[in-house]
């Protein structure tokens, strides 16, 4: 497998982690302690996310690079499919004038069969049935000794999920290398190329940035969005396992103490806007257009939302919730700061919002030799729920504890590894 890049910020981080200005220009206004930078997901320009990267996990790796581990599954090099041109050129075919009428006969008979051949072994089961290409189930419980490689996105949540897959697998006989990370699309070509043999997704990320879907053309619904995602990625030998119910998406939040007053939902708040029209809501700038921003709350809840008093801001608007900027603000839905500030997420009870719960993408060709990474990971998966993460995204990015401490931790209060 070609060398796995290191950590793009790897050059640049101290012992201290950086933290990211609220605003861009001179007179930078840096967020509390506990927000640390994330950087935003491809296709969803407003996803301002906190950073948070162990310094020591980004050490001793010299030039910036490290071999992948022997055994490391990939394509081979110099594969190339079809027939040479050489083979190509020197093909005759004889010359039907030269011909007897018994040899053409069972020449044409000879072609017809050469055609039709391989549509018998489509209606046999063969190469070309949708079994043959799918993506295989979960089974076995060891890696018998694998080296593999996950990577992982440049924020908190993302090397949560790869470290508490790093941890599970490694306990079972697989050794497992996380020393790739990059953002969307750089992240995927590396999956589909080679050099890492597995990450975590986003649903909604994968449907619009990847596949080409806009809002509107995929369910909303999680588990059919992931159904829906995973038929549409296993043509591209990409599989989809280990599906979670926690959704990392849109919201709109207010202070927990203000639900008497806006009420709980998108619907009751519009409700409130229809009389109030000066509230105050902090958004980024691309929420105003996007279809599932202001042009979708309108259309979908209510049309006072249309007309209210919006406030951009260059980051998710938790500190503008907590320092009392805005009444209500524009922020994503395992956001630490939701928890650590006392912040009440409206519910979307009409689904405006895309669907963004985390599946595990493997390679289809290591997916089909270690049917066990999905078996092993699915039980996990499906214990991170929404509340789940967000604690441990605050363990992380508040307490500032370490993310292997915190995914060791969690794993074992959960019996998934011994104590």
């Amino acid at each position: 497998m070609a060398d796995a890049p290191a950590h793009p910020a790897a050059a640049g981080l101290s012992a201290h982690l950086r933290r990211a200005a609220h605003l861009t220009g001179a007179d930078h206004r840096h967020r509390h302690p506990g927000h640390l930078h994330r950087r935003g997901r491809t296709g969803r320009c407003d996803r301002r996310r906190h950073q948070h990267l162990e310094p020591d996990r980004l050490r001793g790796r010299g030039d910036g690079r490290r071999p992948g581990p022997a055994g490391r599954l990939g394509a081979l090099p110099g594969r190339a499919g079809g027939r040479s041109p050489q083979r190509a050129r020197g093909l005759t075919w004889p010359q039907p004038d030269r011909l007897g009428g018994d040899t053409l006969r069972r020449l044409t008979i000879a072609a017809v069969a050469f055609i039709l051949a391989p549509l018998g072994l489509a209606a046999c089961g063969g190469s070309s049935t949708p079994a043959a290409t799918a993506c295989p189930a979960g089974s076995g419980n060891s890696g018998h000794g694998a080296h593999l490689s996950i990577g992982f996105k440049p924020f908190a949540e993302e090397q949560l999920l790869a470290t508490i897959t790093q941890q599970v697998l490694q306990a079972h006989d697989f050794t497992i290398t996380d020393t790739f990370s990059a953002s969307d699309k750089a992240i995927g070509t590396a999956l589909t190329s080679g050099t890492i043999d597995m990450y975590w997704q986003y649903t909604g990320t994968e449907l619009t940035d990847y596949l080409g879907y806009s809002t509107g053309q995929f369910p909303t619904q999680l588990t059919q969005a992931y159904n829906f995602v995973q038929e549409k990625d296993a043509p591209r030998d990409i599989c989809w396992t280990s599906d979670t119910p926690f959704d990392d998406t849109n919201g709109i939040a207010i202070k927990a103490s203000e639900e008497g007053t806006y009420g709980t939902t998108l619907s009751a708040f519009g409700t409130y806007l229809a009389s109030h029209p000066n509230t105050s809501i902090c958004i980024l700038a691309e929420f105003r257009t996007r279809p599932d921003g202001l042009p979708g709350l309108e259309k979908t809840y209510n049309e006072s939302y249309g007309s209210a008093n919006y406030v951009t801001v260059g980051s998710t608007a938790e500190q503008e919730l907590n320092s009392g900027q805005c009444d209500a603000g524009e922020v994503f839905t395992t956001d630490a700061a939701i928890q650590t500030d006392d912040l009440y997420v409206l519910q979307d009870s009409k689904n405006l919002f895309p669907p963004d719960n985390a599946g595990l993408l493997v390679r289809k060709s290591v997916l089909q030799q270690y049917p066990a990474i999905a078996a092993l990971m699915a039980p996990v998966a499906a214990q991170l729920t929404t509340s789940t993460v967000l604690s441990l995204d605050a363990d992380v990015e508040v307490d500032n504890e370490t993310v292997s401490t915190v995914a060791h931790n969690w794993l074992v209060q959960n019996h998934f590894l011994a104590g």
